[in-house]
């Protein structure tokens, strides 16, 4: 459990990572191509997907992240991933994927979907967002 709290919030979260046991990933019984989709995107707050990695390195590639706004149109952006070392922390920040997001939102609330492979861990990520004056933090999976 991780309790996140702010001057304007409180954000309580239980463990939303794990790693693929050898079993499952020798068998192919895994999940390794991350397809994270229904992830809120509000135009007033930071939007920040969290992944944490596994036990094996997850080489550079490039990701893609799907915009979809209120109107149903979609704008697909393809982006750099570094490579990730093992058990390494990465943050997905859609203003740093896409610095006009908002533009395409319309200022207001749209979807995404971020696409991308990894090697080793479940593909669940962890959804941030948070005010620009850190009174406000909400996560969620």
């Amino acid at each position: 459990m991780g309790a996140y709290e702010t001057k304007d919030s409180i954000c309580i979260l239980h463990s939303y990572s794990r790693n693929h046991s050898l079993i499952e990933l020798e068998d192919k019984n895994c999940h390794t191509i991350a397809k994270e989709s229904c992830w809120t995107i509000k135009p007033k707050f930071k939007n920040k997907a969290v992944f944490h990695n596994g036990h094996l390195q997850v080489p550079s590639q490039i990701g893609e992240l799907i915009l979809t706004n209120q109107e149903g149109n979609e704008k697909k952006i393809e982006f750099k991933i570094p490579s990730i070392k093992l058990y390494e922390t990465l943050i997905f920040n859609v203003e740093e994927i896409y610095n006009d997001y908002k533009s395409f939102l319309n200022n207001k609330t749209g979807f995404a979907t971020i696409n991308f492979e990894n090697k080793s861990s479940f593909t669940r990520l962890m959804l941030i967002w948070e005010d620009n004056q850190g009174k406000e933090f909400q996560a969620t999976h």
